[in-house]
């Protein structure tokens, strides 16, 4: 009967370890926990294109990333995780003007993913000051590079989007990766 019961135990604690593995929210602890996955993952020298975190409506996000380990080879890869982390795609990079890394970002070098959570405190304090809402609930937060802007501190940028059940709106926000607002709407 012992015996039983510790196989029990260690099958129980091995289903909740990886029922919380992948897991991530917007919190700074989710956020803090996210970043030194994607490191361990995909290395603490990848460059990313974009990391977008989508609420799942389960108070846990999908995650995609796309990244590559030599910006020069022009090859990236797409990641989601949604549980697991599964590889979606290959893809090319097309450079017209500059070098691929105008185009890329490093996490904790040149982008944070522990930002975002000050960006999420700064856009709920202008939608209660110009729109009076204080209802907003983070929907989409990512890092992208945009590749169709002249201005280099265009170029990489976070943005936030939120929905309120009050208005029955979302907002939009945009920040440079100095978190400067860019635009709002």
């Amino acid at each position: 009967m012992k015996r039983f019961s510790f196989f029990s135990f260690i099958i129980l604690c091995t289903l909740f370890i990886s029922s919380c593995a992948g897991k991530y929210n917007f919190s700074y602890l989710s956020l803090e926990k996210l970043n030194d996955d994607l490191k361990s993952k995909f290395g603490a020298d990848a460059w990313y294109t974009s990391i977008v975190m989508k609420d799942n409506g389960k108070g846990n996000n999908i995650i995609t990333v796309d990244f590559t380990d030599d910006p020069n080879s022009l090859r990236q890869e797409q990641w989601e995780l949604r549980g697991e982390w599964e590889k979606v795609t290959d893809m090319t990079v097309r450079i017209e003007k500059g070098k691929p890394e105008d185009y890329m970002f490093q996490l904790d070098k040149e982008a944070s993913l522990l930002r975002i959570e000050k960006l999420v405190n700064l856009s709920k304090d202008v939608m209660k000051r110009e729109d009076n809402v204080s209802d907003a609930q983070l929907k989409v937060a990512s890092i992208i590079s945009n590749n169709l802007v002249s201005a280099q501190e265009e170029r990489k940028v976070y943005t936030l989007s939120f929905y309120s059940n009050t208005t029955k709106k979302n907002y939009s926000f945009v920040f440079n990766l100095n978190g400067e607002l860019l635009q709002w709407h």
